[in-house]
């Protein structure tokens, strides 16, 4: 029986408390929060002799929300940022020489670190629908492509997220149309492909491929933007920037 009750325990295989840092522990745990979906809700009940093992829990209320995130995972349906941050775990054990695995309060393996190189390999890439917010950079005509390539216009949006500058291959019909909001601010939905790129453990935008697009507010202000984001949530997140501007390509 354990010393506390427990809702999930994480244990770094084949190392001792003593022989990690407590900041590597943190950073441990931040990622779990973050790939279950519960950032600010977990709780370190205790660390544990042996292998370490970091048992916590999570606010009642929200572990509905972690049991959910368990089954999207193994499904492979997580959102991008719950896969990002279980490959940050997986590299994290890498670089630290050692495995890790995530177990329930009955001690039932729900997802061990680094995982199997099958897994690994088939997660590297991902293939969604994906949107995009900013203002219409630029539009070049590429000329014809290979044989069934319908989009030989590239636009290009300049964005506030960590992709910067963001190039859409589109067909030459929206690329006129788009050509009327030069300047503007767009918001284009479309698919794309992210490569995980396990030395920097970040997911980075292969191709994205633009289907359609929306013409954005361009008059609002910034404090008239903010004014309106506190009237629509009543709890600031953790991670605020992408939730505002995620907010946004919802407006």
């Amino acid at each position: 029986m354990p010393k506390h009750p427990y809702d999930y325990k994480f244990v770094i295989e084949g190392l001792k408390p003593d022989q990690i840092p407590v900041e590597r522990l943190g950073q441990y745990l931040t990622q779990i929060a973050r790939m279950l979906g519960i950032p600010n809700k977990m709780h370190l009940v205790d660390i544990e002799d042996g292998s370490a093992g970091l048992t916590f829990t999570i606010d009642k209320s929200f572990l509905p929300v972690a049991k959910k995130m368990e089954v999207k995972l193994r499904e492979g349906t997580a959102p991008i940022r719950a896969k990002n941050a279980r490959e940050k775990i997986a590299g994290m054990s890498e670089k630290d020489k050692t495995s890790a695995k995530l177990e329930g309060q009955d001690g039932a393996e729900i997802i061990k670190f680094p995982m199997r190189q099958k897994k690994v390999v088939a997660d590297r890439i991902i293939q969604d629908n994906g949107t995009f917010t900013g203002r219409l950079h630029q539009i070049i005509y590429r000329g014809k492509g290979r044989a069934g390539d319908d989009t030989p216009a590239i636009v290009t949006l300049k964005t506030h997220r960590k992709e910067g500058m963001v190039k859409c291959h589109t067909n030459v019909a929206m690329a006129r149309r788009m050509s009327d909001h030069l300047f503007k601010y767009v918001r284009v939905s479309g698919e794309g492909t992210w490569l995980f790129d396990r030395e920097n453990l970040a997911w980075k935008l292969q191709k994205f491929v633009a289907r359609d697009f929306i013409p954005l507010r361009d008059d609002e202000t910034l404090t008239e933007f903010v004014d309106r984001v506190r009237g629509m949530t009543k709890e600031w997140p953790a991670d605020l920037m992408d939730t505002i501007y995620e907010l946004r390509e919802d407006d």
